[in-house]
């Protein structure tokens, strides 16, 4: 339950029952919910009611919550939608993906995670554990079987693919606290469309570095990279120890 959702609460008084409509509000001790009432128009025998009623408890009173939604809710659905275009293959389901790139948000916004944005925390937390690239790899952009999770990083460089889960994980709102949304309900009321402009501010400039994929052989520059890599190493070896170093 959210600040921006919608309380009904109903009431029994001495005039009847009586129907209010809240916020939730900050500052209750755990466990507990504190909440405003939005302003309402009520006879003026009702009102005599609630003051009468000023400090009384209450047990079991019946509510409901009308939980609030906006354009968080779109946004969340055009990750949904990344999703399912980036991640799904015939090996892996829309459920199965949506899944394992919420994990990976949860396991990116514990405190285990450490410190840092969120780009960070997350190279580090698919470096740890070998699940999330095998489960959210840029491999699931081919067709099974067709390159391994780390043979398909020859293609698309690491730090661009976890840059764009990075964006992905932004977009479901309160997933964490670098979410572009705390919730479906967070958005000015004027101004609906604002929740979209950081996450297409950062989508233009993935694009802008997507470029290069296109017109880079990336393939040909790592295997250059890999032979000059060999050529370094064995290089060394053959120099062997410099003067005056010390075994250690």
């Amino acid at each position: 339950m959210s600040q921006t959702d919608l309380l009904w609460i109903q009431l029994t008084l001495s005039s009847g029952r009586v129907v209010f409509y809240a916020n939730l509000t900050e500052g209750a001790a755990q466990g507990e919910r504190r909440f405003r009432t939005i302003p309402q128009k009520l006879p003026e025998h009702v009102g005599h009611a609630i003051n009468s009623a000023e400090g009384v408890r209450f047990p079991n009173v019946p509510f409901e919550t009308l939980p609030m939604r906006s354009s968080p809710a779109d946004l969340y659905a055009l990750a949904v939608i990344a999703v399912r275009v980036l991640l799904v293959n015939d090996e892996n389901s829309l459920a199965i993906a949506l899944d394992e790139i919420q994990s990976l948000a949860q396991a990116v916004a514990s405190k285990e995670a450490g410190r840092g944005d969120l780009s960070s925390r997350l190279r580090a937390v698919t470096a740890s554990d070998g699940r999330w690239s095998a489960s959210l790899g840029p491999h699931r952009l081919f067709n099974p079987h067709a390159l391994t999770a780390e043979e398909s990083l020859t293609y698309l460089p690491a730090d661009f693919w976890w840059d764009t889960i990075a964006l992905l994980i932004r977009c479901f709102p309160g997933a964490t606290q670098e979410a572009y949304a705390a919730d479906l309900g967070d958005a000015p009321a004027l101004a609906l469309h604002a929740v979209f402009e950081p996450a297409i501010n950062t989508l233009e400039k993935l694009a802008l570095r997507a470029r290069s994929l296109l017109f880079v052989d990336w393939k040909y520059n790592s295997e250059i990279n890999s032979v000059i890599q060999a050529a370094l190493e064995q290089h060394l070896a053959e120099l062997g120890p410099l003067p005056g170093a010390k075994g250690s």
